[in-house]
């Protein structure tokens, strides 16, 4: 089964109060640096959901061996459309992970353990210490609800309408539970494997 990362990261960082992609962590690298590298070690294939026209995210992307780029012009309609855009997108994999731009900490072996647990029918979630977190994988049986949604609303309305497909899946991984959402989150989040 052909498993694919999609990174979304295209938002607007309404809270954090700039462009929290290129916030540096305390490793020196930048946010959407170290969620891409960590994708990308899992050696998994990774798209990345962009806001049109970022040429210095964009070139940061490919550098980094990101498999496409997807334009996501559309900010304004919010992470739903954005996630709905991205996955009509990704119809040559038989599964995907919907990897939140904004959580660097997840562990490359944690993207693997869901790839790999994932079916056409099912929809895997992490849990740490009894805790869902992200990313969650979706087989490709949801791709069509995936592609509907709209707004600010991601895949949430989907997993619990859908609570039969799910496959929790234990991780030892805190970072599926940390996401940066304001610059006191750089400061407080100083983690590491």
């Amino acid at each position: 089964m052909t498993v694919g990362l999609l990174v979304l990261a295209a938002g607007r960082s309404s809270r954090f109060g700039s462009d929290k992609r290129v916030a540096l962590l305390n490793d020196g690298r930048t946010l959407l640096h170290t969620t891409l590298s960590s994708a990308i070690a899992s050696g998994l294939p990774v798209r990345v959901c962009l806001p049109y026209k970022n040429e210095e995210l964009i070139e940061q992307s490919q550098r980094l061996g990101v498999e496409k780029i997807i334009n996501c012009p559309r900010l304004d309609r919010g992470m739903g459309f954005s996630l709905a855009e991205s996955v009509s997108k990704c119809y040559d994999w038989e599964g995907l992970l919907v990897i939140l731009g904004d959580m660097p900490f997840v562990n490359p072996e944690t993207y693997l353990s869901l790839a790999n647990a994932l079916r056409d029918d099912a929809i895997c979630i992490p849990i740490f210490e009894g805790n869902p977190g992200n990313p969650v994988a979706f087989g490709r049986s949801f791709f069509s609800s995936l592609e509907k949604l709209d707004g600010d609303v991601g895949a949430k309305n989907i997993v619990q309408a859908n609570t039969q497909a799910v496959i929790e899946i234990p991780v030892s991984d805190k970072g599926i539970l940390i996401d940066i959402d304001t610059p006191d989150d750089v400061v407080n989040f100083h983690f590491s494997y």
